[in-house]
């Protein structure tokens, strides 16, 4: 009989263990999520970044400061322990032997009775693996977080936080940029084919034009201004 205890004690530590990583998964897959709708939420002030590439880490940030909130107030109690024993009682149909017998440990009762529901216990829970018994269970998070992640990625590598920052132009407004560099690029593959320096050199320079254009945000009309005072350099 004096073995039971000990055995009682390895199955609750298992128990125990494993409902503890279950709500740390559960914690860091909700921390992730709130992290990444947070980033989104973000997006049109990323501009205020004192470096471009520092948009990539927003989430970090966000994630470390929703962290220690999220654990401490999620932390194992005493009656976690007693809620996870008495769901394994219901489970195995025990009539609350498991949950008697971790009371009977920590008073360490050592009574005729007390070391038969002991005994009672650990013959009925020797062979249980709380992993396979109590399988974590999939929450919108777990399928939230991939999506999540890609759309907040995705908008990012479109460049759309730089769009939405107040001093940019309409894409819709930089058509003549767009076509202009198209042009310049064919421009240059037919002058640098048929062998036409100054055909090549105008297109490269048709290129920087609409390029600086782009970069720099610049109106269809504001660009047309530009192209007029290029003519005489093309000349």
């Amino acid at each position: 009989m004096n073995e039971a205890p000990e055995i009682l004690r390895q199955k609750f530590i298992q128990l125990f263990g494993w409902e503890k990583r279950k709500r740390r998964q559960e914690i860091l897959a909700t921390l992730v999520c709130y992290s990444l709708l947070a980033a989104l939420l973000l997006l049109p002030i990323y501009f205020l970044l004192p470096a471009s590439f520092l948009r990539w880490f927003i989430p970090l940030p966000i994630f470390l400061m929703l962290a220690p909130f999220s654990f401490v107030a999620r932390r194992w109690r005493r009656e976690d322990s007693a809620r996870a024993l008495a769901d394994l009682d219901k489970t195995l149909h025990s009539d609350e032997r498991a949950i008697t017998a971790w009371e009977l440990i920590e008073t360490k009762a050592d009574r005729p009775a007390a070391l038969l529901v002991l005994k009672q216990a650990a013959e009925r829970l020797k062979m249980v693996d709380p992993k396979s018994l109590f399988r974590r269970s999939r929450r919108w998070q777990d399928y939230a977080v991939i999506p999540l992640l890609l759309v907040w990625a995705g908008l990012l590598w479109l460049d759309v936080d730089v769009r939405l920052r107040p001093d940019v132009h309409p894409l819709a407004q930089q058509g003549l940029a767009q076509k202009l560099r198209q042009f310049s690029r064919e421009l240059q593959e037919k002058a640098g084919s048929e062998g036409l320096r100054q055909s090549l050199e105008v297109g490269r320079e048709l290129e920087k034009a609409a390029q600086k254009s782009i970069e720099a945000k610049i109106a269809d009309e504001q660009f047309k201004n530009e192209i007029a005072g290029m003519s005489s350099k093309v000349e």
